[in-house]
């Protein structure tokens, strides 16, 4: 997709995104606090952990369509 569609895309804010950590339960409770149902969820994406430099723990990255 081509800079300036992608850009148009963001400031219409079609999806957005939320990162928890990655267990099940911090997935389904960021889930319920932002009040997304199933049917607006687009991909959850499991974020590698970072053991090098600033160790981070994995996380979810999940994207959803934006109400």
């Amino acid at each position: 997709m081509p800079k300036t569609q992608a850009a148009f895309a963001n400031r219409a804010r079609l999806v957005d995104e939320i990162v928890t950590e990655a267990t099940v339960d911090a997935l389904n409770h960021a889930l319920s606090e932002h009040d997304i149902d199933a049917d607006r969820v687009i991909s959850v994406l499991l974020l590698p952990a970072q053991p090098t430099g600033v160790p981070q723990a994995e996380k979810f990255r999940v994207l959803f369509r934006a109400a």
